[in-house]
This record gives structure tokens, C-alpha cells and sequence, in this order.
């Protein structure tokens, strides 16, 4: 293209130099792009002095002679130039694994530790609710109000493990399921029947149920 060759000047911007030779020129980058077959971006990034961004070091330099021999300007002193890339380690890496393998037990056994806290709280918490709490007391059979032709009837309910029952005062045994019944007789009129559990702290919980004997 031209008889002789360009040499830049040593000055701290040689890429510079060369883009405004090749704006004198008349030469766009695209149609270098075209004509060399290299990337337009990469050649932006020639003139900006990004050659960081640029790929590996025999691309690169492949890269700029294919450029500056198409302007006609020597490439030699821009080679001299490239910063030897670093060489990838793994060594970094090795020693985060290294970290991890020190790390990842700590953290496992200090949430194996925190969980085993929470539960013992809460186990707590349970205990202490029930120490205040009065007994679970379900009474099924005789709904409040229950009006009846019978002389005798079922009392039937459930409570607690654990929990005493009491119905008109006298003690009955739960079953295996802490079932309860026991058979009460009516007097004609109104039947006031107590059913009262207490459990091993002493706490009580009462059901009153009103009943009525209708004879005709």
C-alpha cells in the first residue's frame, strides 16, 4: 500500500498515533473489520490501548500485525509492548477448598447445636404451659341442656394422659386411650352433673352439664 513503512514515535500513546494515521488515511475501522477479517470490536479496543480486554497473547499479537500491516506501519515496536498475561493458578482455588473443608464442619455442627437449643426450649416452653395450664377436657355425651325419659345415663369424654377425673366427685379410671364413662342416675326434674379433671400439678379444668328427667 505505501512504499515505506511508519514508525511511531515513543510517545505514551502510540495507539493514538496510529488512529489519527489511520484517520488521515481516510480508513475506516470497518473497512479494516472487512478486509483483515478481525473483529471491529477488537480493533476499537487496539486504538482505546485495551488490550486487556483482547484474547489470549498469540491472538492478540496476531491481531496487530494484521492491523498496522495494513496501514503500512511497523508492528514490532507495539509488540514489545504487551504485558505478559498472567498464568491462571489454581492455588487460589486449592485454598479456598482448603478454607471450606475447615469452614463447612464448623457451620454444620453450629447449626446441628443451634437446632438442638431450639428444641430443648421449646420442650420448655411445653412443660413450664403445662404447669400452668389446666388439663385437656373433652366432654362428648351429655351436651348441655340434655332433656331425657331415661333414669340412667352416660357420661363420656376424654382428657390427658396422666389427668384425674372426677365426675359428682367420684374418681374413674381412663382407659388405655384416656377414655372415660360412667353411667349417672337422674333424679325427675333438673340434674346438675360436675366433671372435673386435675392434672399432676394440681391444676383443675370443670364441665358443668344441666340435665333434665322428663317422666311422663
Amino acid at each position: 500500500m505505501f512504499k515505506k513503512r511508519y514508525i511511531p514515535s515513543e510517545s505514551a500513546n502510540p495507539w493514538k498515533e496510529i488512529k489519527e494515521l489511520r484517520v488521515r488515511r481516510g480508513i475506516s475501522l470497518e473497512t479494516i473489520s472487512k478486509k483483515t477479517k478481525i473483529p471491529l470490536k477488537y480493533l476499537k479496543a487496539l486504538e482505546e490501548g485495551s488490550t486487556d480486554v483482547l484474547p489470549d497473547i498469540l491472538y492478540v499479537k496476531n491481531i496487530i500485525k494484521k492491523y498496522l500491516l495494513f496501514l503500512n506501519v511497523d508492528p514490532r515496536p507495539f509488540l514489545g509492548q504487551l504485558a505478559p498475561r498472567k498464568k491462571i493458578t489454581k492455588e487460589p482455588q486449592k485454598a479456598l477448598d482448603r478454607k471450606l473443608m475447615l469452614v463447612v464442619p464448623r457451620i454444620i455442627k453450629a447449626l446441628i447445636g443451634f437446632i438442638l437449643i431450639g428444641v430443648f426450649i421449646i420442650y420448655i416452653i411445653f412443660e413450664i404451659n403445662k404447669i400452668f395450664k389446666p388439663p385437656m377436657l373433652l366432654l362428648y355425651y351429655p351436651q348441655e341442656g340434655e332433656t331425657t325419659s331415661s333414669t340412667i345415663i352416660e357420661v363420656r369424654g376424654k382428657t390427658d394422659a396422666g389427668t384425674k377425673i372426677f365426675i359428682n366427685n367420684e374418681s374413674i379410671i381412663l382407659n388405655n386411650e384416656n377414655l372415660f364413662s360412667k353411667d349417672i342416675n337422674l333424679q325427675k326434674g333438673l340434674n346438675l352433673i360436675k366433671i372435673s379433671g386435675i392434672n399432676r400439678y394440681s391444676k383443675e379444668n370443670v364441665i358443668w352439664r344441666n340435665v333434665i328427667l322428663q317422666i311422663e
